[in-house]
């Protein structure tokens, strides 16, 4: 099973100072951050596992973890900073005829 991170409440996703640190640390990379990196990257889940969701979270988030099946195909929704996770099984589709 593949893990997704995504924030689970209104506020948005981001990590603490805490979390970027150890994400820098694990990538030897100054520059790593949570923005542009897919939710289910492995180093972000770890840095989420290890410090637990709120100590991982920014000021704002509320973060959760998703396991989906590997290989999955998902989407994160938002609206006002409240994210899910959607999986294109999970979608239903209209056919006009």
């Amino acid at each position: 099973m593949a893990k997704v991170v995504y924030n689970k409440d209104f506020g948005g996703f981001g990590l603490s100072d805490a979390a970027l640190a150890l994400g820098q640390a694990m990538t030897k990379n100054p520059e790593w951050s949570e923005w542009g990196l897919p939710r289910h990257d492995a180093t972000l889940v770890f840095v989420v596992e290890t410090l637990g969701l709120k100590r991982a979270g920014g000021e704002h988030s509320c973060l959760d973890i998703r396991e989906i099946p590997d290989g999955a195909r998902y989407r994160i929704q938002e609206y006002d900073g409240s994210e899910q996770v959607i999986l294109a099984s999970e979608q239903s589709w209209i056919k006009a005829e």
